[in-house]
C-alpha cells in the first residue's frame, strides 16, 4: 500500500467517524427533546390528576316554612384548594357584598360560605340566606345573571378560577373552570 492510499482511507476513515459523531449528536438531541417532552405532559398530567375543582351547591336544612339555605363549597377535585377568594360584586356605591370562603379546602370535602353586606352604616345585622342576598343582587346590581369570580391555588401554587353564574330567580346557574391561562387579573365582575 502506497502512502497516497494510505491517506485515502485516513480521509475516508475520518469522514465516516465525522458522520457518525454527527449522527449520535443528532439523535442524542432528539431524545433530549423527548424526554423533555415526556417530562412536560408528565408535570401535566400530575397537576391535572392533583387538581382542585371548587364547585357550589345550595344546602337545605329544616322542612316546610322551616327551611333555611345555605350557600356551600366544595373540592370534587383530588388535590387541596388554598387560598380561596371571591371577587366582590360591585353594587351601588354605598354598599358592598363580599363573599366569605374557607382559607383551605382540602380533596373530597366542603364548608359554608357566608356573605358580609356592608352599607354606609356598618355591617348588615340578622341572618340572610346566600339566595335572598343573590335575589337582592338583582335590585343593586341590575341585570342577571350575575357571575362571581372565586380564585384559589393548588398544593404546586397554579392559580384557579371557577365563575360561579347566578340566574335571576337566585339559583346558582352553572360553574365554569378554569386554569391560570383563563385567569385576566384585570377584568373586573
Amino acid at each position: 500500500m502506497d502512502n497516497q492510499t494510505a491517506l485515502l482511507w485516513q480521509l475516508i476513515a475520518t469522514v465516516a467517524g465525522v458522520v457518525v459523531l454527527v449522527w449520535y449528536s443528532l439523535e442524542t438531541r432528539w431524545l433530549r427533546q423527548e424526554t423533555n417532552h415526556l417530562l412536560q405532559e408528565a408535570r401535566i398530567q400530575n397537576e391535572t390528576a392533583l387538581r382542585p375543582i371548587i364547585d357550589f351547591y345550595f344546602h337545605t336544612t329544616g322542612v316546610g316554612g322551616y327551611q333555611q339555605q345555605s350557600l356551600k363549597v366544595r373540592n370534587v377535585g383530588r388535590g387541596p384548594a388554598f387560598g380561596l377568594y371571591a371577587t366582590p360584586s360591585k353594587l351601588e356605591y354605598r354598599s358592598s357584598i363580599s363573599m366569605v370562603l374557607p382559607e383551605s379546602v382540602p380533596a373530597d370535602t366542603e364548608g359554608f360560605c357566608h356573605f358580609n353586606v356592608k352599607d354606609l352604616l356598618g355591617e348588615s345585622s340578622g341572618s340572610v340566606s346566600s339566595r335572598d342576598i343573590f335575589l337582592s343582587l338583582k335590585t343593586t346590581v341590575g341585570d342577571l345573571p350575575l357571575s362571581m369570580r372565586v380564585t384559589y391555588q393548588s398544593a404546586t401554587g397554579k392559580r384557579y378560577l371557577t365563575t360561579l353564574i347566578v340566574t335571576a330567580d337566585g339559583e346558582l346557574a352553572k360553574l365554569v373552570f378554569g386554569g391560570s391561562d383563563c385567569m385576566d387579573d384585570g377584568e373586573e365582575l
